[in-house]
Formats: C-alpha cells, sequence, structure tokens
C-alpha cells in the first residue's frame, strides 16, 4: 500500500514498487487513498490505480508525481532532500509549508 496522505513529500528507491492494492483484496480503499490520490495524481489515474489495484515501479510513481525524488538508498534521498531545505530560511519554510497545506 502507498503511503499519501500527511507527506509534503515522497521519495523512493529504485527498487521499490508501490500501490493501492485494496480492491484486489476486496475491501474498499478508504478514506485516505479516496481522499489524497484524486489530488495527487489527478482524477484518472487515481481511478486507474484504485480500481486495477496494480503496482507501479519507482520510474513510473516519479512520472506520475506519487514520488518527487528516486535514488538508489529512499532513506540517502530523504536526507539530502531535507539538507537542501535546511539551507532555506526556517520562517520562510515554515510559513511556505502552512501555505500549501492550506489548500
Amino acid at each position: 500500500c502507498l503511503a499519501m496522505g500527511g507527506a509534503d513529500m515522497r521519495v523512493a528507491s529504485n527498487t521499490a514498487r508501490m500501490g493501492v492494492t485494496f480492491t484486489k483484496l476486496g475491501l474498499h480503499p478508504g478514506m485516505a487513498a479516496t481522499h489524497f490520490l484524486p489530488s495527487i495524481v489527478g482524477p484518472q489515474i487515481a481511478a486507474d490505480l484504485l480500481l486495477t489495484g496494480r503496482l507501479v515501479k519507482a520510474e513510473e510513481a516519479l512520472s506520475l508525481g506519487l514520488v518527487t525524488r528516486v535514488g538508489d538508498c529512499a532513506v540517502s534521498v530523504a536526507m539530502d532532500l531535507a539538507k537542501d531545505i535546511c539551507l532555506s530560511g526556517p520562517v520562510a519554510v515554515r510559513t511556505l509549508v502552512q501555505t500549501l497545506r492550506d489548500k
């Protein structure tokens, strides 16, 4: 299952495979998937992923907008991203994140 809600940005390793497989298991995907996925990838791609339960590889996830960056090690990618963000002004980062979340 793809963790979507509560993340401002998502990263993945090159070998990652992800999807929303609830429907394949005979279950309704639930609020997080049906709420967040359409706003992340758009309604058509969300419908495709939710209704089929198919898994996507990291590069496809990147092209769909499910993740923002892909690399050999997801933790290293996330740490590099965090370090880059830390170079910016903390007040600007904090208020920008609040603005983006309030949309």
